[in-house]
């Protein structure tokens, strides 16, 4: 892997931490803590595509050698979400489909299903 690019998750969780860090900063740095949770929407493509190996491969990759404790994989092509939880400096993923419930570590409340996420209401 080359040199880490700047990436910009589609939804990124904060803890109180990061407020107060980021009112000199106005973004999050390198030098803060992790997010505690970063989603993103996988762009189309298959295995091999350049947006699947950047989205499945790459941006993992690089959210673990961070530190980011649980990230987010929507893929509407594929109607799955994919929870994946830090474990040993490598994610570990669940796949949600359908009406089933999302299980995440950061959110134990929630009650969210991938259906629920990937439908559009217009």
């Amino acid at each position: 892997m080359g040199k880490p690019k700047t990436r910009f998750p589609d939804l990124t969780i904060l803890d109180d931490v990061h407020l107060k860090l980021m009112e000199k900063n106005n973004r999050i740095i390198r030098r803060m803590p992790p997010p505690r949770v970063l989603v993103e929407v996988v762009s189309p493509g298959d295995e091999n595509s350049d947006n699947y190996i950047r989205d499945y491969q790459d941006k993992p990759a690089q959210y673990a050698a961070i530190g980011v404790p649980e990230i987010w994989q929507i893929d509407p092509s594929r109607h799955y979400v994919k929870v994946g939880t830090l474990t040993n400096g490598q994610y570990q993923f669940n796949t949600f489909t359908g009406e089933t419930a999302i299980v995440s570590p950061t959110f134990p409340g929630l009650n969210l299903t991938t259906v629920q996420i990937l439908e559009r209401r217009t």
